[in-house]
């Protein structure tokens, strides 16, 4: 099924349990079509949902082939789960599974799950540096880390798209770098600063190029 994102691109909706397209694991909810055949569909425009549907009437049962805009992050089933330690409780938020174009619609989103999750989350401030492509997490009320690796829903962390692993250090703020599929991730370690009275901790992934 078809539809519109946030942004009035045309995206996928959902997936039927019969449909072909559940053979390519790639395909998520959410990612923003490019192409039918040889007909571009124009981004950011709410007609081209109808012109998705015109040109799929044209060929009926004919085989067509589907080109879709790679995303910056994928959310999927396998991982979708952050856990965090918030003054010693565990809280564990589940994110949207689907395609991400959007960096700042991200961000956001993750505020709004995690406030679902605790009220007191809506004090861990979540935003991104689009400069140096790193979201970020910011608390001065409450001391908190994340669990990637020792969390209880470790083996569904969003560490595999966020990041790849964290330090397990007191947490007041934290950076993760946006991964991207032509960059390997690894852990380049902690920087401690001072800000007014409040000690903050930084954790950042950095990348290496695999591709040049």
């Amino acid at each position: 099924m078809w539809g519109l994102d946030e942004e009035n691109s045309v995206i996928i909706t959902s997936i039927e349990a019969q449909s072909l397209a559940t053979k390519f694991p790639f395909l998520v909810k959410k990612m923003k079509l490019h192409k039918i055949d040889n007909v571009i569909i124009p981004q950011y425009k709410a007609t081209s949902l109808q012109l998705v549907y015109q040109e799929l009437l044209k060929h009926h049962d004919e085989a067509v082939t589907l080109e879709f805009v790679e995303p910056i992050i994928i959310i999927n089933q396998f991982s979708c789960i952050l856990d965090l330690e918030v003054e010693k409780r565990i809280l564990s938020i589940s994110l949207p599974i689907g395609a991400v174009y959007n960096l700042d619609l991200f961000s956001r989103l993750i505020s709004k799950e995690m406030i679902k999750v605790h009220p007191s989350l809506r004090y861990i401030k979540v935003d991104f540096i689009k400069r140096k492509r790193q979201m970020f997490f910011k608390s001065e009320k409450y001391e908190f880390k994340f669990l990637f690796a020792t969390g209880p829903n470790y083996r569904n962390s969003c560490r595999y798209a966020l990041g790849k692993q964290c330090l397990a250090v007191l947490l007041y703020s934290a950076l993760l770098v946006v991964p991207s599929a032509y960059f390997m991730w690894c852990l380049s370690g902690y920087l401690v600063t001072q800000m007014s009275s409040v000690k903050q901790y930084h954790v950042c992934l950095s990348y290496d190029t695999l591709y040049k």
